[in-house]
């Protein structure tokens, strides 16, 4: 038995091609928003909560995004004292603010 699919007829063309494009333009958007943060190359960061309470080894850690992931949720932190840098969630970590030390249990204290 020979089966046949057809393609849309090209009168269908312009509604078919964008149904595919609103598809296509939702997915990408699904996949890139979580990549959407101020979680840049150079940003100094400690781990969060969460961070803390899933990773408890490097729950006093702070250290510098080196760059992104082979994951699109992740990032890539050069923790302070290490000469690899470590991918991690990005829920894992927060942004520090500029000139503060604040690691998670210690007050704030200047460089």
């Amino acid at each position: 038995m020979l089966v046949r699919v057809l393609a849309p007829h090209p009168a269908e063309y312009d509604e078919y091609d964008n149904v595919l494009e609103k598809l296509f333009i939702e997915a990408i958007a699904a996949w890139t928003d979580p990549m959407k943060s101020d979680l840049s190359m150079g940003v100094r960061v400690r781990m969060s909560a969460l961070g803390a309470s899933r990773c408890a080894r490097l729950a006093n850690k702070t250290g510098t995004i080196v760059g992104g992931s082979v994951y699109v949720n992740s990032v890539s932190v050069l923790f302070d004292g290490n000469r690899s840098p470590t991918a991690i969630h990005r829920e894992y970590v927060e942004v520090m603010l500029p000139g503060v030390d604040t690691t998670r249990g210690s007050p704030a204290k200047p460089y």
